[in-house]
């Protein structure tokens, strides 16, 4: 017959494997790790315990979560830094750590990206007033998450 003890290490074994198989898929970040870890019932102690095994063997890094987020919301959702940081803000990641990540794009980068969305989507919106159309961009890219002052300074330019 197992006692309690022996099932308990079962579970946080079997927990555990699952939490580095998943992890080692793609990047993950603590907090979607214990919410993974709720939903397969592991007990408090137990998905401490995951954590910090995970964190001391490599597969759980918050630095390197945030980048690969913000790498790959920007590229490839073409995610301004609002939506960006709101997204690991809902995540539980550190400020600071967000504030690295977004640094790592490039400003430049960064312009051209929404210069080129506005282009898009000037060129796919059927407007009747030049007003209508330019509320239609600005609020296509607030959605986005991009900073309405860099919105309205690429508008301008345009305009000119």
């Amino acid at each position: 017959m197992k006692s309690v003890a022996n099932y308990g290490d079962a579970a946080f074994k079997t927990a555990l494997v699952k939490a580095r198989q998943w992890c080692t898929a793609e990047e993950r970040c603590i907090w979607d790790v214990i919410q993974k870890l709720k939903r397969l019932e592991c007990s408090a102690p137990d998905i401490n315990r995951i954590i910090e095994q995970l964190n001391q063997e490599g597969f759980l890094n918050e630095q390197r979560y945030a980048n690969a987020y913000t790498s790959g919301k920007f590229r490839i959702s073409k995610w301004g830094k609002i939506k960006i940081t709101s997204g690991m803000r809902m995540k539980k990641i550190p400020e600071r750590m967000i504030t690295i990540a977004l640094n790592n794009i490039d400003p430049e980068i960064y312009r051209d990206c929404l210069v080129t969305l506005l282009r898009k989507k000037q060129d796919e919106i059927r407007s009747e007033t030049p007003a209508e159309m330019r509320q239609k961009i600005v609020r296509f890219a607030l959605q986005k998450g991009y900073e309405s002052e860099l919105v309205f300074s690429i508008l301008r330019t345009n305009e000119e």
